[in-house]
């Protein structure tokens, strides 16, 4: 459609609508008032039916604008024909539901299924009419079908033409075929599809309706195209239903059947065909095709080729000076480059420099590592050695008491010495994968100090040294801090002190307290200095490093890895305070911390510490045990253990026969369980859970102890977190076992004390 052409059929129905306003208003007031005053006359069954008659379900077929079509914004059904059915509705008192039907050929089955009692936009032919199967309306729309061209094109309606219809009725195509038999006939789904097969000429001409084809002649891409001739079809359009077809072939109508077609025709009959024309000018104006910006952009399509063809041109041309440009750029930068090679020659002697001085310091790592390897097979054979071998003695001393305990006492420091070696090991790899934690309590420093005395009490004896403490100037004993990370500190500078201090020499170890200015907390200084052999000045610059030793004539006759002073510094890092050393050879080594610990308050009393004595045996008797672990060695020892204490001890060789053992026990059988945690089939955590989820809550409430060689704070935690009572590390000890088992028996029979 041009745009002249379409500029006119605007200012037409402009002019329409003024008109129809000036109209409307007396025609719509006098049908209003002759449908209230009852112009409509209706039979008693008519009125009746219209009582009972209810919600009627009319199918439209939709994608057909702008006669029907679903608003794409609140998804209602619009168009003429909605609006000439509100008027019949209004007119005859009875209520319409609007059902969208599927585009293209409706079957009878579809509308069963559907549940559509009518259908609107019906044709009113002479095939129809005649049809059996469909009883119609009387038509409430009159209006025309036009055929559409391409521009240019002649049509002659006799003439052997292909013609595309946006419809699959058999009796619009027997209308057709009876007015234009010539024509051959195509049906398409949508009137969009019948003038896309136009386009491509595919078809010679398109049949429509002329409101229909009038709008979307709008498009611009259907500018090619325009309505040639008005078809001597006409289009009015009814309401229908289907009904069934009885033995004689004639329509079989029911009673409320031919009642609702009586009383749509009487309203049909009424409606006021100004209102009608109102109707049909308003949603042809409002509903008229809305431009979009594709729209625009194809209109004006061969303007923006050109502007695009201009644009690339402009690119092009960009292009080409920018290359030119950067021509020139990389010939001054060629110049440049020239100066900066020297400049980098030279960096790159430094840089030869700096890597041989990396490669250096790799290969002094790797020296380092190498050396520790050595130290560590030198200081894991020497207690290993002397285990074996005092084993040995022992085995052929077995009558002899004296030598026998001999044995076994150095048997057991050696082994104690080996464990320490492991636990410098596993400390140092925890603090250098940043997994060492802090966890303060409250504490007594002078105790501390006395408690790391006392564990090396044997080797000083031993070496007749004498060990001075000075904690004179300390006003505040008690202080919140962790007191695990503390003494260790502590015991590796007093080991590493009388390590190498010769026979009959002398230690000090002072604490003074000094003023803070941050309030409730104080600031403390400790000195461990001995009189010993000394470092060098050049050890003094990696004393701090692991893995070093210093290589004097004691080296054989000293053991440990080289880990005691990085443990210690990264500590003391850890907790916040700083370590420094002074050392001269042959005269002594001084070794000065200092922390900063958060004070406790007067009225606060200190925490009860655990005693260490071991329980005596006499305490568990009568008391029974379920003992589970995996490795036969390590539950000979426990049960060993466990008997000399007087309990009765049952075993279990993983965690899911530890399960079973005690879901078959009755309540109060076992007293505590003495739980492995890396075990077969089921390890200790998982066997806890299962515990603690038993429906008999006795059972599930047995004290579980772990016993395990996960010794760290995390593997403690993670126990209690997996329902376990506490926690006691491997290689056992048997104070530690003793107590600890003293305190969770103690704790349950108070538990059961409050309950009862």
């Amino acid at each position: 459609m041009t745009k002249d052409r379409f500029l006119k059929s605007s200012l037409i129905s402009f002019l329409l609508f003024l008109c129809s306003i000036l109209l409307v208003p007396t025609e719509i007031s006098a049908a209003t008032e002759n449908v209230e005053n009852g112009s409509i006359q209706f039979t008693q069954e008519e009125l009746a039916y219209c009582e009972r008659a209810g919600e009627i379900t009319i199918g439209c077929p939709i994608m057909n604008a702008p006669m029907l079509f679903e608003d794409e914004k609140t998804g209602r059904l619009e168009g003429i024909t909605i609006d000439i059915l509100n008027m019949i509705s209004e007119a005859t008192g009875l209520t319409f539901r609007y059902q969208a039907l599927p585009p293209g050929s409706i079957t009878y089955e579809d509308l069963r299924r559907l549940q559509v009692d009518m259908i609107a936009g019906v044709e009113t032919n002479e095939h129809n009419k005649h049809s059996t199967g469909i009883a119609m309306t009387e038509a409430y729309l009159h209006a025309a079908k036009v055929f559409v061209c391409k521009k240019g094109t002649e049509f002659h309606p006799d003439s052997a033409l292909t013609i595309a219809v946006a419809s699959g009725s058999q009796t619009l195509e027997k209308v057709i075929r009876q007015q234009y038999p010539r024509f051959q006939i195509l049906f398409y789904n949508s009137t969009e599809e019948a003038l896309s097969a136009l386009l491509r000429g595919k078809a010679d001409a398109v049949l429509q309706n002329q409101y229909v084809i009038e709008r979307i002649l709008s498009k611009p891409i259907y500018e090619n195209l325009r309505v040639v001739a008005t078809a001597a079809i006409g289009d009015s359009q009814c309401l229908a239903s289907v009904v069934p077809i009885g033995s004689d072939k004639h329509n079989l109508l029911s009673d409320d059947t031919s009642l609702l077609l009586s009383i749509l025709n009487k309203g049909i009959d009424s409606l006021d065909q100004s209102q009608v024309s109102f109707f049909i000018i308003k949603e042809t104006s409002e509903n008229a095709y809305q431009f979009t910006i594709w729209d625009t952009m194809y209109r004006f399509r061969f303007a923006l080729a050109g502007m695009f063809a201009c644009l690339l041109l402009i690119l092009v041309l960009l292009r080409k000076n920018r290359i030119l440009h950067q021509k020139r750029k990389e010939q001054l930068a060629v110049q440049q480059r020239a100066k900066e090679l020297a400049a980098i020659n030279e960096q790159m002697k430094k840089q030869q420099l700096l890597l041989k001085d990396a490669l250096k310091r790799a290969e002094e790592g790797s020296r380092a590592k190498s050396s520790f390897l050595f130290n560590m097979s030198h200081d894991i054979r020497t207690p290993m050695n002397a285990i074996l071998g005092f084993t040995e003695i022992a085995r052929r001393n077995v009558n002899d008491t004296a030598r026998l305990t001999d044995c076994l006492e150095k048997i057991n420091i050696s082994g104690k010495h080996l464990l320490q070696l492991i636990n410098d090991v596993l400390d140092m790899t925890k603090i250098e994968n940043g997994k060492a934690t802090l966890s303060e309590e409250c504490c007594n420093l002078e105790e501390c100090i006395e408690k790391a005395r006392d564990v090396l009490k044997i080797e000083i004896d031993q070496k007749r040294l004498t060990l001075q403490t000075d904690t004179s100037t300390v006003k505040n004993k008690w202080v919140y801090c962790d007191s695990l990370r503390f003494n260790q500190v502590l015991f590796n500078l007093l080991s590493n002190a009388v390590k190498f201090t010769r026979p009959g020499g002398h230690i000090l170890v002072a604490l003074r307290q000094k003023p803070c200015a941050i309030q409730e907390y104080a600031a403390y200084e400790m000195r461990v200095k001995d009189d010993g052999i000394g470092m060098s000045p050049e050890f003094l610059l990696h004393v701090f490093e692991p893995f070093e030793r210093e290589r004097t004539s004691t080296i054989s006759q000293t053991q440990g890895a080289g880990l005691g002073m990085s443990i210690a510094k990264n500590l003391v890092g850890l907790m916040g305070g700083a370590i420094q050393v002074t050392s001269e050879p042959g005269k002594g080594t001084e070794f000065v911390v200092q922390f900063t610990f958060k004070l406790r308050k007067q009225t606060q009393q200190p925490e009860q510490q655990p005693s260490t004595e071991a329980a005596f045996p006499s305490d568990f008797a009568g008391k029974r045990l379920l003992l589970v672990e995996d490795n036969e060695l390590n539950m000979e020892i426990a049960q060993e253990l466990l008997d000399e204490a007087g309990f009765a001890v049952e075993t279990a060789a993983n965690g899911q026969i530890a399960v079973e053992m005690v879901q078959n026990a009755a309540a109060g059988y076992y007293d505590a369980i003495l739980m492995d945690i890396q075990m077969p089939v089921m390890d200790g955590y998982q066997a806890s859970r299962e515990i603690r989820c038993l429906e008999n809550k006795d059972l599930a409430e047995i004290p579980i102890v772990a016993l395990t060689a996960n010794a760290f704070d995390e593997d403690k935690k993670e126990a209690l977190a997996n329902g376990m009572n506490a926690h006691i590390a491997k290689p056992l000890d048997a104070a530690v076992l003793y107590q600890t088992l003293a305190d969770v028996l103690k704790g349950r029979e108070s538990s059961a004390k409050e309950i009862t």
